[in-house]
């Protein structure tokens, strides 16, 4: 509510009040009457001059709030203006400084309050005066602002280049309150602007220069680019080439058989190096000529690639002098141009002659096969296309490959002699094996009936010699059963007998064998099998010779501590480990155990002696029963060999007569120590512990013989 309505309602007031007075004077009968009416105007009056009051002391609340925020506001704006980055001025319409924030006293080198009432004209040139004044004219009717370049001289400093932008700030209706300036410094845009004029000088003296260059660029253009295509041509062949060189590599290094090889050989060739590709193969030692490949790109053509597979060359029929060729760079055959005497000279044979006629051949490769100077093969490479005929880098590449083709022969040839040969070792190793096993086990015999006093009893110190003779016998004849084993197991012919048994039993032999073993080298020797493991099915000679082995080698190579044999249900099957804390196996060694005929050398580990096969032996026979063995070992921390095996299918009955856990912890005995007590049952028949004997082997697979 603003004054003039308040006014306008003390007025209507006012003009009853004096309506009421009249009356009242113009009779006294009415005078009480009038005066309550009076009252009332009054009252009505009152509570609308209340109203009014209410109303003004909240626009006075409303304009306080306003003059806060505007005083906020205009401490905001002195802050920009006093710390704006470029040069702020307010002046009198005339043009004299009112007020300067801080970038422009130090544009104009004064203080403001110097600056306060000094005309702005004051810091130009003389000749720029009249200009500023003529400005100062234009402002109030202008509709934004006006700009002026002068040069100013600063109190006490350098004068300078400046923009001077001024706009009208107004009050009243065309009458400007003041003028709001704004300074730029613009010497360094002018030095830059200077700097820029004499580059673009430069640079037209260039662009004069440099037109007739362009003009001779333009003219070579051309030529670059059809050089570039010609040299992306060649680099694309070029690359085309070292992919099926590569391709050929690869598929023949993987091949051994030498027709798949060549096979593919001829396919991966096209269409790179011709249409057609036909391979011939010259077999040793009667020179039997054999087709094995026929390939074709483009228009299949089948008819014509089945009937030339199904011809037959021979020696005479191949059009090539076997004998007379020494290398493949210095006899492969280029025709370019192919007539009717060079198809008849090359295809001697007239049904492959007219096939070959059938396919309208341009031109030819022909590259033989060599190996060690011998033509073994031919091969030739045919294009149809008149647009796309054979050149020497074609015939480099050729001879590239089918030479890759040769060595894929030799090393067929090579893989050949080493199937026999290992065929041969492995039948020699048999025979002598099973020759020198008969002998032995009479040995054996005969030295155990004459242990036992038959046909009499020896005196003490013969029946010491012949024990060592017996044991000397078991160790050979054990070593003899292991390069049977490695033999049967090579050739593929080891044969499984495959039976429910439990793995207690079976801990049980092989740890009869081997405690006393432990038991003369002093060593504690403890095992841990429970009663309640699955039972496995699998074949218990085998699984027997694996644990011995391994105990073997953990005696052997244990010189102090303990050797333990323990077994435990785990991912479907059961676990047999053997711990000891022998030398160890380094980290590096740990793979390379397994391998057959490989035995770890440390420096200060004597010779044990042993064919290094009982552990590669014992490898394979784990996976051939369809579990695995592996080692965790460290140098002079002892190792631990684990046997995993699959256990047996659950059944609802079984046949198979559990027997209480196996468990000893044998006290650690010396060399002379009695040892009729014995924690573990030794095996009951003599054959049978001499077909259990111990594998005398390291971690190589070897063990030496135990004198008594």
């Amino acid at each position: 509510m603003d004054i003039m309505e308040i006014e306008r309602r003390i007025a209507i007031a006012r003009d009853r009040v004096a309506a009421l007075q009249h009356r009242a004077e113009a009779g006294s009968e009415t005078r009480d009457r009038m005066l309550l009416e009076l009252l009332q105007e009054l009252q009505t009056s009152m509570e609308e001059l209340n109203t009014t009051v209410e109303e003004l002391h909240r626009q006075n609340g409303v304009l306080a709030d306003a003059q806060h925020t505007l005083a906020l506001e205009e401490e905001r704006y002195r802050d920009l203006f006093e710390y704006a980055p470029v040069g702020y001025l307010v002046t009198t319409p005339e043009g004299a400084i009112r007020a300067a924030n801080r970038t422009a006293t130090q544009l104009l080198n004064s203080e403001a309050r110097h600056l306060r009432g000094k005309p702005l004209i004051s810091f130009m040139d003389m000749e720029a005066r009249q200009a500023f004044r003529d400005l100062l004219m234009r402002v109030p009717n202008a509709n934004g602002a006006l700009e002026l370049s002068v040069r100013l001289h600063p109190r006490r400093s350098l004068p300078f280049d400046a923009v001077m932008v001024v706009s009208a700030i107004h009050g009243l209706p065309g009458r400007p309150m003041s003028l709001r300036w704004i300074l730029y410094d613009i010497t360094a845009r002018q030095r830059a602007e200077e700097q820029m004029a004499l580059m673009n000088a430069e640079l037209e003296r260039q662009v004069l220069e440099r037109t007739v260059q362009i003009e001779a660029a333009s003219r070579l253009k051309d030529d670059l680019l059809t050089r570039e295509r010609e040299a992306r041509s060649v680099a694309e062949a070029a690359q085309e080439r070292l992919a099926l060189v590569a391709a050929a590599s690869s598929v023949l290094g993987r091949v051994l058989d030498p027709d798949i090889a060549l096979q593919r050989l001829a396919a991966l060739s096209l269409p790179l190096l011709g249409d057609w590709c036909i391979v011939d193969v010259i077999d040793a030692p009667d020179n039997a000529v054999r087709r094995v490949a026929v390939a074709h790109a483009g228009p299949v053509q089948a008819r014509v690639a089945r009937d030339l597979q199904a011809i037959s060359p021979t020696i005479d029929t191949l059009g090539w002098d076997i004998r007379g060729a020494t290398s493949a760079f210095q006899r492969a055959e280029l025709v370019t141009d192919v007539d009717d005497d060079q198809l008849c000279t090359a295809f001697p044979d007239e049904r492959e002659r007219e096939l070959i006629a059938e396919m309208h051949p341009t031109s030819w490769i022909r590259v033989p096969l060599l190996t060690h100077g011998e033509v073994r093969g031919l091969v030739t490479l045919i294009r149809t296309r008149n647009d796309r005929r054979y050149g020497q880098d074609d015939l480099t590449l050729a001879e590239d490959l089918v030479h890759r083709g040769a060595t894929a022969l030799e090393q067929a040839r090579l893989y050949r002699q080493a199937q026999e040969a290992n065929q041969t070792k492995s039948g020699f190793l048999a025979t002598m094996s099973h020759e020198l096993r008969t002998p032995l086990n009479a040995i054996i015999g005969y030295s155990e009936l004459l242990l036992l006093g038959i046909p009499e009893t020896l005196p003490t110190a013969a029946a010491r010699q012949v024990d060592r003779i017996r044991s000397a016998s078991q160790h050979l004849l054990s070593l003899i059963e292991e390069i049977l084993s490695f033999s049967r197991i090579e050739a593929g012919s080891e044969q499984l007998f495959m039976e429910p048994l439990l793995p207690m039993d079976i801990a049980r032999d092989a740890a009869s064998l081997v405690e006393p073993l432990a038991r003369a080298k002093g060593l504690r020797f403890t095992v841990d099998v429970p009663a309640e493991l699955p039972v496995l099915e699998s074949d218990p000679g085998k699984l027997r010779q694996i644990l011995v082995n391994l105990l073997s080698n953990a005696v052997k190579f244990t010189e102090h501590g303990e050797v333990a044999l323990s077994a435990h249900a785990t991912d479907g099957g059961v676990a047999f480990t053997v711990r000891d804390t022998g030398i160890g196996i380094a980290k590096e060694y740990q793979e390379r155990v397994f391998e057959a005929f490989w035995q770890v050398r440390y420096p200060a580990m004597q010779h044990t002696g042993g064919t290094g096969l009982g552990l590669s032996v014992s490898r394979q026979l784990s996976r051939m029963l369809g579990g695995e063995l592996t080692v965790e070992s460290a140098a002079d921390e002892g190792s631990t060999f684990t046997v995993w095996l699959p256990s047996r299918e659950p059944q609802t009955s079984t046949s198979i007569q559990a027997t209480p856990a196996l468990r000893t912890d044998a006290v650690r005995a010396s060399p002379g120590d009695d040892a009729t007590a014995r924690p573990i049952d030794a095996p009951r028949r003599v054959e049978d512990a001499t077909a259990m004997e111990p594998r005398r082997r390291g971690y190589d697979g070897d063990r030496e013989a135990q004198a008594p």
